[in-house]
């Protein structure tokens, strides 16, 4: 008895937590704090049921789209499981909590996180080609965090390649830029494909070869 006593806490928590994580981290709108809200949330679409009953799941980014008497209307949602491998960007609305459109999102669609940028950043610093470019100050860059100015950060975008030959076509990479005292180092394009942690430094508009 005590064992499947605990077996259900265990799978109430999986369900719960990601869903608090979601009203915590998305939005501070009364509506939505409601449980029955968010159950009706994530009764309404099945890939998002199936992402937030993962046990992993995490919110990536969240977007107003647009407000209603001050108040936000609609929401753009994105939550994903690594363990499931899948991702959904959601539209909300948020007067309700009623998902109005979802669509899955492969790899290479999902927006970069304040994660994956440090992550590139700490395997960028590792190569040596990256290191000659910004000299002796490179061990003093850090991913930037939104709404600070540190006076040595990184900078990130995704980017994606048609070239079927192009490891960019398969993984996820991404194009770092290097900040030192508000000026960008321009001049090499440094580029982190993510998944096998290999760097390519390369003059802005040429091809190179990737670094390990």
């Amino acid at each position: 008895m005590t064992n499947l006593l605990m077996d259900s806490g265990k799978q109430l928590m999986r369900k719960t937590l990601p869903m608090l994580a979601l009203v915590t981290l998305v939005w501070t709108h009364p509506v939505l704090a409601q449980p029955a809200t968010i159950e009706k949330l994530v009764a309404s679409d099945t890939r998002m049921q199936a992402i937030l009953e993962s046990g992993d799941a995490r919110v990536l980014s969240t977007e107003e789209l647009d407000t209603k008497d001050g108040t936000p209307a609609r929401a753009q949602v994105v939550i994903e499981s690594p363990r499931l491998k899948s991702a959904v960007r959601a539209i909300i609305d948020v007067s309700t909590g009623r998902v109005l459109e979802s669509r899955s999102l492969t790899a290479r669609e999902l927006p970069l996180t304040q994660e994956q940028l440090a992550q590139a950043t700490a395997i960028a610093l590792r190569d040596p080609a990256v290191r000659r470019f910004l000299g002796e100050t490179a061990e003093r860059f850090r991913a930037a965090i939104p709404g600070t100015r540190p006076p040595f950060a990184t900078e990130g975008f995704l980017v994606a390649s048609e070239d079927p030959g192009d490891p960019c076509a398969r993984s996820r990479c991404i194009d770092l830029l290097f900040i030192a005292n508000g000026r960008y180092f321009a001049g090499q394009r440094v580029t982190v494909e993510l998944d096998a942690g290999r760097v390519t430094v390369r003059p802005m508009g040429q091809h190179g070869e990737a670094h390990r």
